[in-house]
């Protein structure tokens, strides 16, 4: 097979990426392009390994999947950094490609299978998104730039998934469906904001508002993390409902929920009796 290294290097350049963003580069930082939009993907970075310690009993009753895409959602932030402190095109691609296969693995894994369609099993429905997923990685590579608008579209299934399962949660189940509504309010936000700033920087530049794509990726990261464990959660509700799970955060007896990490907490039969008693 044909390498052509030559564009490889071309690729690891610094600001060889088409894209750069509204925020004005070097300000703060000599070495880092962009410093709040490389800086505030750090939540990306520290938040992860923390749910995949929370995640532990869920991973051994349910799936270790859940634990795998917290892994990827690391590398989504490792990858962002490194483009947002480069704008390199390397970074911009593999930034957009850990997006893509986050997203992908997290269908394969947890979608319903009242949303598969009824002519497939689960196995063939992931063959499906994979050759999908691997389709976008080579538009990826041929336009980045209009890749990075069509993975935005990834987000409607997310949406209408979320909106929908929210609707049918019993009474009692309030919680659950506070962060669906958190989840849908700050999704559609970082969209809204990731279009502003990429579409109409020079007007928002005209009234210093230039730091939209670093609350993109806090706004973002934070409803992919809550559309996760949601996703966790329905997926035992809907295909293990033998198992009882609840939404539960850490650190334990939190009060402001707002600055807590959720999660879905596996409830042993033990204290599934203790509650009924």
């Amino acid at each position: 097979m044909f390498i052509d290294k030559e564009a490889i290097y071309k690729s690891l350049e610094w600001h060889s990426s088409p894209v750069d963003w509204c925020e004005p580069n070097y300000q703060i930082l000599s070495y880092v392009a962009e410093f709040y939009n490389t800086f505030s993907c750090l939540i990306m970075v520290f938040v992860p390994p923390i749910a995949i310690y929370l995640f532990r009993n869920y991973a051994k009753a349910v799936n270790c999947g859940i634990q795998a895409i917290m892994f990827m959602l690391i590398v989504v932030g490792v990858t962002s950094m490194y483009f947002h402190g480069t704008l390199s095109l390397m970074g911009q691609l593999l930034d957009e490609l850990s997006i893509l296969w986050v997203y992908a693995l997290g269908v394969c894994l947890y979608c319903p299978s009242k949303y598969i369609p009824k002519s497939m099993c689960r196995k063939k429905f992931s063959v499906v998104i994979t050759a999908i997923a691997l389709m976008f990685t080579v538009l990826s590579v041929w336009k980045p730039f209009v890749n990075a608008f069509a993975q935005m579209s990834l987000t409607i299934p997310i949406i209408y998934y979320v909106s929908t399962e929210i609707k049918n949660l019993k009474r009692n189940e309030k919680e659950v469906y506070k962060i669906g509504v958190k989840t849908l309010v700050m999704g559609i936000t970082a969209v809204i904001l990731w279009f502003n700033d990429r579409l109409f920087c020079e007007f928002y530049k005209s009234y210093g508002i230039i730091y939209l794509h670093a609350i993109w990726h806090i706004l973002s990261f934070t409803a992919s993390y809550y559309a996760s464990c949601l996703t966790a959660y329905f997926f035992v509700k809907l295909e293990k409902p033998s198992i009882t799970c609840e939404i539960a955060y850490w650190p334990n007896n939190c009060n402001f929920k707002m600055f807590c990490i959720p999660y879905v907490e596996i409830i042993s039969d033990k204290k599934v009796k203790k509650k009924k008693n």
